[in-house]
């Protein structure tokens, strides 16, 4: 087949002849015209995916291009750029082809609405062809537009805000959709799970650094619900997505012939757990021998869910219909005509904004956590490597790429964030007239650092080692020590990697920038323009997938807030799969990119242990050893801990 260009923004206009014919196609045109799309409602995502199986059926990819020309015309406009992002994932020949970033492409998802108003006013102020980087006339944004400190969920609004933190939440649900269309996806189910389990441990450790609770879970729906949030977002029509006051209960929702109760979530919940007590889902037509049993796996499909989960009828929505519900909250039967757009948990591109996501994926998350407590610990075997000694972990300041030997003086176990900027160019995204108009936004970044691992080998053989990094607050709120019941959700999957050890003693380095769990910036639109690769990023191909790497670790306090790493090696021989090519050192495919939390594109998740080992089911000590990371690593020297400190610097860079 004909490979793709490298970069899409380069592609040349292509003669407009197709075998699209409209005219043969009443189940797609549907969706109106600048009406916000939802992956989240199953009309509009049956649409979607009509959209994607027509364009992964174009025979090549110059019959590709002419297809999706057509098409565009004649779609909704995110419609649109969702089925044509999932289709160049997923063809062959658009495999390595550089996406631009979401957000500036749909950038009244990202950018608040005052934003885009004087970015108006800007360009009509300015003659034609002027910059923007005149004194006075750059656009800040920061977290401010929101809220204030009244409210005190606002002290992390700059961490749900961030819009690579969004994008990578659309990007994530891009790469694992719910419709029917979607190919078997290895483990997505159990992705599904972890991916927004990570999310929530990072968000939580965010929170004891800015002096908050921990997320506590949106469980009792009878309940008001006491945080608020308006989100200043407005949609192509120039409609407000809604404000979600203080103390609004959620309601059943009911437009036209949509509706949705809440009792019906509840039915769906209580099934759900009754099959995890159970072991097995009751499936329809089927003998109980016949019935299918639970896994973590098919567990995350029934909770997401999709109409490939277990028995969907009876199982339900639960996951989907909640996000539909709060979106929905402010005007439940749409009395105020304001159910489109509704508010932003409607929608994967600004759900992580609210808080109220945040608890309604806590919730979600402790039905996983049901699960786990149904499984056994592991045992000591499942848990060791005989002869490998994990000596050491050190910490220095400074990134090694290519890895090399570190300064002394930059050993330390304490690393350091601040508030970095960003220019972002909002033309590409809204018309300006053929003027290029930035703002300049502001997130948490951190200074780089490497990892030094020291390892002993006694087995008289090279071996090869997966590494397993993790970090986790030392305390909790209540400044006691963390015991492992809480450790377990709590920690971050800092990296994950496959490393080659030599007989005897040996060190190696990794620096933050490789991390398994993150992906940096993507290249703007004007850099694939421009033909640019940015020398100071990985040269890879984008998928678009995977956390932000300048949120890689929290915030921490001005005064330092104390941490726990872990490190634990097991051995690659038993976490291999025979697909993987997690351990190859490079990799041309996009797929590679922030495996842990994406897995790999078209391809086995490149680890056979289940996400989260160790952590995944619980930790038990016997009494009266208290149940703490330290006891839980005694005599198993595959593992280790170190203490670091994390100290939030009160300078702003700028980019």
């Amino acid at each position: 087949q004909r490979s793709a260009p490298a970069k899409l923004a380069t592609i040349q206009p292509v003669n407009l002849s197709s075998n699209v014919d409209i005219s043969t196609m009443p189940e797609i045109g549907i969706m109106r015209k600048k009406q916000p799309f939802s992956v989240f409602r199953s009309t509009e995502m049956k649409e979607g995916g009509d959209v994607v199986k027509l364009l992964m059926e174009s025979p090549d990819f110059e019959s590709f291009m002419k297809d999706a020309t057509i098409l565009k015309d004649y779609l909704n406009e995110e419609l649109f750029v969702y089925a044509l992002s999932r289709a160049i994932l997923h063809r062959p020949d658009t495999k390595g082809l550089r996406m631009p970033p979401i957000y500036q492409v749909m950038i009244r998802k990202f950018f608040p609405a005052q934003t885009l108003t004087a970015a108006i006013e800007v360009a009509q102020r300015r003659g034609l062809g002027a910059t923007i980087d005149s004194e006075g006339e750059t656009l800040l944004i920061g977290p401010d537009h929101t809220g204030n400190e009244v409210d005190p969920e606002h002290r992390v609004a700059y961490f749900r805000e961030d819009i690579a933190v969004n994008s990578h939440h659309w990007h994530w649900h891009l790469v694992y959709p719910t419709d029917e269309t979607n190919e078997q996806k290895d483990r997505k189910g159990e992705l599904f799970y972890y991916m927004h389990r990570q999310m929530l441990a990072r968000y939580d450790a965010e929170r004891l650094s800015n002096d908050l609770l921990r997320v506590r879970p949106y469980v009792n729906w009878e309940l008001p619900i006491q945080e608020g949030y308006a989100p200043h977002l407005i949609d192509m029509e120039g409609r407000a997505y809604a404000a979600r006051p203080t103390n609004l209960i959620l309601a059943d929702k009911g437009v036209l012939n949509n509706t949705v109760y809440v009792p019906e979530l509840q039915l769906w919940r209580s099934r759900l757990i009754d099959a995890i007590h159970l072991g097995y889902y009751h499936m329809p037509n089927k003998t109980h021998s016949e019935d299918m049993y639970m896994d973590i796996d098919n567990l995350g499909a029934a909770v997401e869910a999709s109409v490939s989960s277990p028995n969907f009828k009876y199982y339900g929505n639960l996951h989907n219909m909640g996000h539909n519900l709060l979106s929905a909250i402010g005007d439940p039967d749409n009395r105020y005509n304001m159910s489109s757009p509704g508010g932003v948990m409607g929608y994967v591109e600004t759900a992580v904004r609210d808080p109220i996501f945040f608890r309604w994926h806590k919730f979600v998350d402790g039905i996983f956590e049901i699960f786990h407590q149904t499984e056994d610990p592991y045992k000591e075997e499942e848990l060791t490597w005989t002869g490998i000694t994990m000596e050491d972990v050190q910490l220095y300041e400074e990134e090694l790429v290519p890895v090399g030997m570190p300064h002394s003086d930059s050993q330390t176990n304490t690393l350091h964030t601040f508030m970095n900027r960003r220019d972002i160019d909002l033309s590409h995204g809204l018309d300006f007239h053929g003027q290029n108009v930035k703002v300049n936004v502001a997130y948490l970044d951190h200074d780089p650092f490497t990892y030094a691992f020291t390892v002993r080998n006694d087995t008289n053989a090279e071996q090869t080692a997966t590494v397993r990094v993790f970090l986790a607050p030392k305390y909790n709120e209540l400044k006691h020590n963390i015991d492992m019941t809480e450790y377990r959700t709590m920690c971050i999957e800092m990296d994950k990697f496959t490393q080659t050890l030599p007989t005897g003693s040996t060190t190696f380095y990794r620096g933050s920038s490789q991390s398994s769990v993150t992906i940096p910036w993507e290249q703007t639109i004007e850099s694939l323009n421009q033909g640019n690769d940015d020398e100071s990023q990985p040269v890879v191909d984008y998928c678009g997938c995977g956390w932000p790497s300048h949120l890689l670790i929290p915030k921490g306090t001005v005064s330092g807030m104390k941490f726990t790493l872990f490190v634990m090696l097991t051995n690659w021989e038993d976490d291999k799969v025979s697909n993987s090519v997690s351990s190859l050192p490079e990799c041309e495919s996009c797929a590679k990119d922030a495996s842990s939390y994406c897995g790999i594109l078209n391809e086995k998740y490149p680890d056979k242990k289940k996400m989260g080992y160790p952590f995944d089911r619980p930790i038990t000590q016997p009494p009266p050893i208290p149940n703490t990371l330290e006891n839980f690593v005694v005599g198993k020297t595959n593992m280790c801990t170190r203490e670091l400190e994390i100290k939030f610097l009160a300078k702003v860079n700028n980019q």
